[in-house]
Order: structure tokens, then C-alpha cells, then sequence
């Protein structure tokens, strides 16, 4: 299976919170600002994405890989809201995350030692994003990274198309 890289959680009123969109496929499923300003700052940095999707829990940009190689990335981005459970979120927990997720490690990859280059990949998706995040004025991230191998039972809310992808991955 692919490689989670710790999620980096973050406050910010750079970005929308309060304003439903239409096209929203959850109400409170905010997150595409995020995702087009992330875009373009590590467009900067050399790291090129795919414009933002949306999933039930958020946003996702999938990374576009080096050239001749097959390993993947996928940054996510989700706002915990303002309830969960149906009881309130205090303000002071409230907070966006952004996680990466690797792939293109599966049997394959192992057996012809490529295991490394989606972990090299990933953790220079990770670093990038983290960079961003850190040099943006109007950003206080809370939590950074400490492992970069994180079991996807710890991790918050996995999109089914992530998993599938991942799965599917791991057959080739």
C-alpha cells in the first residue's frame, strides 16, 4: 500500500469557511480555495498538480509524478467544520488538514526495489507543501509532520476513490 505522510493541520481566515457553494457536494465541504492557492504556490516550488477535485470530506489535487516514473501523490485537504456528531466544534479546534498519500509501491515496485522512489517522491510532496504552508504569512500551522509512515487507521477521513486508487496501484 502507499505511504500517509503525517497531516499538517493549520488556521487560516485566508480561506472560505462560512460560504455554501452551490456546486459543494456536502454542505460545510469546503476546502477549493485552499486547493487553487496550494496549486499555484507549488507550481512555484516545481511541483506541478492537477487542478483541485471534490470528495465528500473535501478537496484532493493529484500530483503529477517526475517524468518516467509511475509512483503517485495525492495532497488533501479537509476543514473539520464547526460540528461533528451533531455537537459543536469550540472555535480553538477548528483547523484545515492537509495530508499526503504516495502510491505506486505495490508487489511490483517492491520486487524491483522501487519501494524507495515513492517514499522519496512523497516526502518531497510533503516537505514542498509544508514549506508553503509555513511561509505563508497568513497561515499558523499547529501540527507538522514527525513520521512519514502513518497506518491509515490513524489518519481522519479517506475519500473510497483514494483507496481504490491506492488498491489499484498496489495490483500493478
Amino acid at each position: 500500500m502507499g505511504t500517509w505522510y503525517s497531516p499538517i493541520r493549520f488556521r487560516s481566515k485566508r480561506f472560505n469557511t462560512t460560504n455554501l457553494q452551490a456546486h459543494f457536494i456536502n454542505p460545510n465541504c469546503f476546502g477549493e480555495d485552499v486547493g487553487i492557492w496550494l496549486r499555484e504556490e507549488l507550481r512555484k516550488r516545481d511541483v506541478r498538480c492537477e487542478m483541485p477535485s471534490q470528495e465528500d470530506w473535501g478537496w484532493y489535487l493529484d500530483v503529477k509524478p517526475p517524468p518516467g516514473s509511475r509512483v503517485t501523490a495525492t495532497i488533501n485537504v479537509g476543514w473539520n467544520g464547526v460540528e461533528f456528531a451533531g455537537k459543536p466544534i469550540p472555535p480553538e479546534d477548528r483547523a484545515w488538514s492537509v495530508w499526503v498519500i504516495t502510491g505506486g509501491s505495490g508487489c511490483l515496485s517492491w520486487w524491483f526495489g522501487k519501494v524507495d522512489d515513492a517514499r522519496k517522491f512523497g516526502a518531497e510532496v510533503h516537505s514542498k507543501v509544508l514549506e508553503v504552508l509555513k511561509s505563508a504569512e497568513e497561515i499558523t500551522v499547529l501540527e507538522r509532520a514527525t513520521s512519514p509512515d502513518i497506518s491509515p487507521d490513524s489518519c481522519l477521513v479517506v475519500s473510497q476513490r483514494v483507496l481504490t486508487t491506492l488498491q489499484t496501484l498496489n495490483l500493478n
